[in-house]
């Protein structure tokens, strides 16, 4: 019987989408930011050093920047803008590349949808909800005992500082995209190949370390509070898309939503 050729993305799309992904994010983005950086010192007529120095403070609270800190307005938004056009050209460069390299999977995974429509509507729609009300009781548990991460804290200043727009289409359209098709599909791609268990660690640990690795951990303790909910959106994540038959599609939605009411929370 002959055997059915892999084409190139269902052979190497995988590898390809990781690649590209690391290079965006690890290499890239570094060059962007630092572009942005000088731009925008030039623009507001700034101290270049100066403003780069902002990148690796703990960032607290925009308050904490301008009166513990001493930075004047102009460097905060050159920080904001700079922040919010790196992660949206990362984001968008990254998205392009990493859809391409998956469109075997984005296509099987559309079919499985439409073949399961109903099915999985009412599972997306039921998944949500608990999703929203696992990760708001989880936040809110958490916010009694320590402040936000860092994270959180930039997003914060980003949409507060003339970030609002790219950072909006960053957060809500390509993190989710990109974020759910790296994390999960070619997580458990790979990793259900070893063991589910193995897809699972793998998922939340690699989930949720990128999102709190600017944050500061000196105090340890602190530091895994602030970690709790991203590993527990992460585990959510991970038990929706095992059980919805590995559908990336559904995930994605809930992460999109789940993003969209962060940035409205922001902006109210």
């Amino acid at each position: 019987m002959e055997v059915e050729k892999k084409n190139f993305f269902e052979k190497y799309g995988l590898l390809s989408a990781v690649l590209s992904y690391l290079a965006f994010f690890i290499i890239l983005s570094s060059f962007i930011l630092l572009g942005l950086f000088l731009f925008y010192s030039f623009t507001y007529s700034l101290d270049f050093k100066k403003l780069m120095s902002m990148a690796s403070l703990s960032l607290v609270t925009e308050e904490d920047l301008k009166i513990f800190y001493g930075y004047g307005d102009n460097y905060v938004n050159a920080f904001a803008l700079s922040n919010a056009w790196g992660n949206f050209l990362a984001y968008l460069f990254s998205f392009i590349t990493v859809t391409i390299s998956m469109i075997f999977y984005l296509k099987k995974d559309f079919l499985d949808l439409k073949n399961n429509y109903k099915k999985l509507i009412i599972y997306t729609i039921i998944a949500t909800v608990l999703f929203m009300g696992v990760s708001f009781l989880v936040e809110f548990l958490v916010g009694l005992a320590v402040n936000d991460s860092q994270n959180q804290n930039l997003i914060v200043i980003i949409m507060q500082n003339g970030g609002t727009i790219p950072m909006a289409i960053c957060t809500v359209l390509f993190a989710p995209i990109v974020e759910e098709l790296i994390y999960r599909k070619v997580i458990f791609e790979y990793g259900k190949k070893i063991h589910i268990a193995f897809s699972y660690v793998a998922s939340i640990v690699l989930f949720a370390l990128p999102h709190m690795i600017s944050t500061n951990n000196t105090n340890i303790g602190i530091w895994l509070l602030q970690a709790i909910p991203y590993i527990t959106s992460a585990g959510l994540f991970a038990v929706i898309y095992h059980k919805s038959n590995y559908n990336i599609y559904v995930t994605i939605f809930i992460h999109m939503v789940n993003n969209l009411i962060a940035v409205l929370l922001v902006l109210i």
